[in-house]
């Protein structure tokens, strides 16, 4: 039984963190701001429940923010798991790299 309840919040603690990855995420592109600012504590569990997110902060791209928004998906077996975050990261920055290139050849 012990074991069972150690791999139950195990596995738990994992979708836990997907979600709390994209909180980091949203606090980086919003340079540090609280999240859910307008939220009280005691109504934030219900208000996630009611399918609330936050906007997209101001320095993110609408990529970065789908990764965000794909960590906040109401059943935790649709979040994805780190390696397909890693993947999505990896897309992003070479776009990202690739522009920044292109600008400095062109001299932009």
């Amino acid at each position: 039984m012990i074991h069972l309840v150690l791999v139950f919040t195990h596995v738990s603690l994992l979708f836990f963190y997907r979600w709390s990855y994209g909180v980091l995420l949203w606090e980086i592109f919003s340079l540090g701001a609280s999240p859910y600012p307008t939220v009280p504590h005691e109504r934030l569990f219900e208000t996630l429940r009611e399918g609330h997110r936050m906007d997209r902060p101001p320095h993110s791209s609408q990529a970065m923010y789908a990764v965000m928004r794909q960590c906040w998906m109401y059943h935790a077996a649709q979040r994805p798991a780190f390696s397909e975050i890693v993947v999505d990261l990896e897309q992003i920055l070479s776009g990202v790299l690739s522009e920044v290139s292109r600008k400095s050849v062109l001299g932009n």
